[in-house]
């Protein structure tokens, strides 16, 4: 083998090493750069769990209070569990009428007093007063309607509403005569239904968790600021500087020069 064949060989040879040196090399700095990189973006993501959960415990913390209250959750619609809401009308003739229906509990229940129809300036005329039946119950409302002589206000107090009725015409057939008439509503706590939220309730409630929270916040952000010299955006800058991945470009291209180099000896 003469003397340019076998400085060729070596050369080659070299070549080789190189190579494999530049593809370790940059395998090696290409895991370190990965390394960093989840290093960078953890303490990254730390820093802003840091800025933030002042306001996740806050929101947690409203929603806490919010369900305590009654208020449900914010987007997603709640399982609502509506009680049998009975409806008991009597009169002071004993006529007894009830009525269920499932939903939020309704008024307080109410005493209606008719008087007597007067026939005056061609026209009918009476008094109508109406009680609030708050806290009274069934036994005494019905002991009231059999008292002689009525006495209302001395139990009821005075009526939450006086109205006069007028009309041209009344049905003979009626008997005229001082009539009372008591609507009363109960709640049945075990028989109840179970539906889903409406869609304007849960936007309401969310509105109302999105407010709360916007003030929360703010409050928040001024404490922080009066007594906390954190920034994030310093943290990020500083980490980002610290970790910054290791150029391997120039490698790539040495390396691809090289196997250019080699690829054209061999041929």
């Amino acid at each position: 083998m003469n003397k340019n064949a076998l400085r060729k060989q070596k050369y080659l040879l070299e070549l080789q090493k190189e190579i494999l040196r530049l593809e370790k090399e940059i395998k090696y700095r290409n895991w370190a750069n990965i390394k960093r990189r989840t290093i960078r973006n953890t303490k990254i993501g730390l820093k802003f769990m840091r800025l933030l959960y002042p306001y996740i415990i806050s929101m947690v913390l409203l929603i806490s209070g919010g369900k305590l209250c009654k208020l449900g959750y914010p987007f997603l619609k709640d399982d609502v569990k509506l009680y049998a809401q009975i409806m008991t009308e009597i009169d002071s003739l004993g006529t007894i009428r009830t009525e269920r229906v499932y939903g939020e509990p309704t008024i307080t229940g109410n005493l209606t007093f008719y008087d007597k129809w007067l026939f005056k300036e061609n026209n009918y005329t009476r008094t109508v007063k109406i009680y609030s039946l708050n806290n009274i119950s069934m036994k005494s409302i019905l002991k009231l309607m059999s008292s002689e002589p009525l006495n209302i206000e001395e139990i009821l107090g005075e009526p939450e509403k006086n109205i006069i009725e007028t009309t041209n015409k009344i049905n003979v057939e009626e008997p005229n005569e001082i009539f009372l008439k008591a609507v009363i509503y109960q709640e049945d706590k075990e028989d109840y239904i179970i539906k889903k939220e409406t869609t304007s309730d849960n936007v309401a409630t969310t509105l109302t968790y999105i407010m709360l929270e916007l003030l929360l916040s703010a409050v928040i952000f001024v404490i922080r600021s009066e007594i906390s010299s954190f920034s994030f955006i310093s943290n990020v800058n500083e980490i980002q500087n610290q970790y910054e991945p290791v150029d391997i470009e120039k490698l790539i291209k040495k390396l691809e020069i090289k196997k250019d180099n080699y690829n054209q000896l061999v041929r």
